[in-house]
């Protein structure tokens, strides 16, 4: 997708490093290997903003994309619309305007699910590993387990769903919410419902979508953005 969405990245070697935190520390890793080959190869890392406001503190080589994840900027009527006219007459869909109306519905249905995803990433997670000297760790798993349920109790899961509601029902009125949601759902969603019985395959109807997305504006400046910081010097495919 990354290749689909931008020149830049076919004149770069990409590896997926999975997760955010596997990124991270891939990033790390080829940061000290990269040093002993030449002082001119950096490794950075696009990851999913999900619900970051920032990249880990320390982390220059670490850049969180502008939107949930990458699918995200697939969710454009007009890239879609593109996208999908071999089928078109089959989707029951005859423009990018019908395509935003499937979308916002989509989005609509998903806002319970969209709901519990951000409330229980902001309750993050709990986990406890024995350490030395271990014949303290019976006081310690005690103490754990009084901080985890604390933290996990009735009244701190209906915050964090009552916070998690009012942050979904806000994006209501504005234009960017397919930004915010689950992006990888939404599209996956929208082909099953709309594209599923048509001759157009989810991987083809995928990068389809991510092949008319390149010339969004928002998708180039991002990633204009993006190679200049790797290395200002470089010129940028056109």
């Amino acid at each position: 997708l990354y290749r689909a969405l931008h020149p830049g990245f076919d004149h770069v070697t990409t590896v997926a490093g999975g997760g955010k935190s596997e990124c991270i520390a891939l990033v790390r890793g080829l940061r000290e290997a990269l040093r002993s080959f030449s002082s001119q190869l950096r490794a950075v890392a696009p990851i999913d903003r999900d619900y970051m406001a920032t990249p880990p503190s320390g982390e220059a080589d670490v850049h969180l994309l502008p939107v949930t994840m990458i699918e995200n900027f697939l969710l454009d009527p007009d890239s879609i619309w593109q996208a999908i006219q071999s089928v078109a007459e089959r989707t029951g869909i005859s423009s990018s305007v019908g395509v935003a109306a499937a979308l916002s519905s989509l989005l609509d249905a998903f806002e319970a699910e969209e709901i519990e995803r951000r409330a229980g990433s902001s309750l993050a997670t709990a986990t406890f590993r024995a350490s030395r000297p271990l014949k303290d760790t019976p006081g310690k798993a005690n103490d754990f387990c009084t901080s985890t349920l604390a933290r996990f109790s009735e009244t701190a899961v209906q915050a964090a769903l009552q916070t998690a509601a009012e942050e979904v029902n806000k994006l209501k009125s504005r234009p960017g919410r397919r930004e915010e949601f689950h992006g990888k759902e939404i599209l996956q969603q929208f082909y099953g419902t709309h594209l599923h019985n048509t001759a157009l395959s989810k991987v083809v109807f995928t990068f389809e979508a991510a092949r008319y997305a390149r010339s969004r504006k928002a998708v180039k400046s991002f990633f204009d953005a993006f190679f200049r910081d790797v290395n200002p010097e470089w010129k940028l495919p056109d």
